[in-house]
């Protein structure tokens, strides 16, 4: 359990917060000047990018870089800023990291304009696009975390395969 009532282990949904998007401005300028030329690019992603859909209260952003190796050079600047590296097993296309406690961003470094940069964006922009693949997409993240209210791996894995269904057609005409 953590401040104000949010306990980290339950996955917990909340209703679209329109701060969503100034903490996202916010923090990506703070980013922006720690980081500099780092950066290639850098885009609010997740379902608190989604106005109307509910979310758990942390700001995905999604950092496109050049080389990892980069990243590895700032790790101190971004523990300055509040951000704990957090080692992605077996997954050598993103970094990532989390800032906070309660936990109020979470960063993702991955190579610019690759798969993952695009499969990010556009699975942003189809639900921001698509009110019906919204919804279902709300009631899938509702049913997991009622199915999985402990398990932020199953939590996250149960979304997997609506998110590839939802991007597969569209990538595959790209």
């Amino acid at each position: 359990m953590s401040l104000l009532g949010f306990n980290e282990e339950i996955i917990q949904l909340v209703e679209y917060q329109k701060s969503w998007d100034y903490r996202f401005q916010f923090e990506s300028a703070m980013l922006l000047l720690a980081l500099g030329e780092m950066i290639s690019g850098i885009e609010h992603i997740g379902s608190t990018a989604i106005p109307g859909i509910i979310a758990k209260p942390i700001v995905d952003i999604l950092i496109g870089i050049k080389d990892f190796k980069e990243v590895f050079t700032q790790i101190n600047v971004l523990e300055v800023l509040g951000y704990t590296y957090t080692a992605e097993a077996g997954d050598k296309k993103q970094l990532f990291f989390r800032k906070g406690s309660p936990r109020l961003f979470h960063l993702h470094f991955v190579e610019f304009e690759s798969k993952e940069w695009r499969n990010h964006i556009l699975f942003r922009d189809i639900l921001l696009q698509d009110k019906g693949k919204r919804f279902r997409y709300q009631k899938l993240k509702m049913e997991l975390a009622v199915k999985f209210p402990t398990d932020r791996n199953k939590y996250t894995d149960g979304k997997t395969s609506f998110i590839n269904k939802i991007i597969k057609p569209v990538v595959r005409n790209l």
